[in-house]
């Protein structure tokens, strides 16, 4: 998908996700969208930082045999990808690359080779953790999982606004920051976002490339995320910055 055209559906998709008001709806209304751009199925899962009761899920596949084996069998234990958000993983994780890191036979690898067998491939895994030590996954598949680049940079974003929205209609309280920035480090937030580096921002605003990461950093405390696709996100849900 053309790189402007996908930006464009991605930023119609994560401003209507803050208007559902009914997690059944806002899954039907994303299916579909997603399809459209080339996802079949997605999910969302917590896996620490919230007790058990009340962590949010959220599954699009229709594989119920899946299902039932993968929290029978506990096999979130030797899943590559909650290993990878435990051993603290930021990106995206692809998971065709997961598992060439596994010995064959291992208990990792036979998790994904499982999951192969029953249909789950091109798949990508976004982390997301909260200021609160909240630590969950947002989970796609489908052929435009595999591009990277823009298009992974782009579903990344609906992975966060996705997963802010369920927690937010599940009742829990926010986990995000509410504090404001400041003009300089508003300037250093936008510019990022549009995928500028930290020297072309600095060239753009006369400052230090230093300086450009000092204020990237500062924002990141201010706001409670951990990466900086997450600043830009939850900075744009804000109005901190308009893209």
């Amino acid at each position: 998908m053309h790189g402007v055209k996908l930006q464009s559906s991605v930023f119609e998709i994560v401003e209507k996700i803050e208007t559902f008001q009914e997690q059944s709806d806002l899954e039907r209304y994303l299916s579909e969208e997603l399809k459209n751009l080339g996802i079949d199925n997605f999910g969302l899962s917590e896996f620490g930082g919230v007790p058990v009761d009340q962590r949010v899920y959220l599954d699009q596949s229709a594989n119920d045999e899946w299902k039932q084996a993968y929290f029978q069998e506990r096999l979130e234990r030797y899943d590559p990808v909650v290993l990878e958000l435990y051993e603290g993983s930021s990106g995206p994780i692809y998971w065709d690359h997961l598992v060439q890191r596994y010995e064959p036979q291992s208990k990792p690898w036979d998790v994904m080779n499982r999951a192969r067998l029953m249909g789950f491939e091109q798949g990508v895994s976004f982390p997301i953790k909260g200021s609160g030590g909240q630590l969950a996954c947002v989970s796609m598949l489908g052929p435009l999982a595999k591009e990277g680049g823009l298009a992974c940079r782009a579903l990344d974003y609906v992975a966060i606004y996705l997963y802010r929205q369920v927690v937010s209609l599940s009742g829990r309280p926010d986990w995000s920051g509410q504090k404001d920035l400041t003009e300089r480090e508003r300037e250093c937030v936008l510019w990022m976002t549009h995928g500028k580096s930290d020297w072309e921002t600095g060239e753009i605003l006369n400052i230090s490339q230093h300086t450009v990461r000092t204020h990237i950093r500062r924002s990141m405390v201010k706001l409670g995320v951990f990466s900086r696709v997450h600043l830009a996100a939850e900075a744009l849900r804000q109005g901190q910055i308009r893209y």
